[in-house]
């Protein structure tokens, strides 16, 4: 529920681009219904995970949880960007 709440507030905040990190098919379900326009699947592996989220820099993640989808997001932040 936390991810459809932050999706939402993407974008009534004006974000084009919103992509959820999830667990599971069915966490997966909720974020694209929520309106993600992508949804990666989690991993343990650091590098793994950022190659998963693509070349294009993100000018904010919002991360509840931390840990390896912390780093992964840290890497793809656009100059300036931040990390909520």
């Amino acid at each position: 529920m936390t991810f459809a709440v932050a999706i939402g507030a993407a974008r009534v905040l004006g974000a084009t681009r919103v992509v959820a990190m999830v667990h599971s098919d069915a966490s997966r379900e909720r974020a694209m219904a929520a309106g993600a326009d992508e949804v990666v699947a989690l991993s343990t592996d650091v590098d793994e995970l950022t190659g998963r989220l693509g070349s294009t820099p993100f000018d904010v993640v919002i991360d509840s949880v931390f840990g390896v989808a912390a780093t992964a997001a840290s890497r793809v932040l656009a100059t300036g960007g931040r990390l909520v």
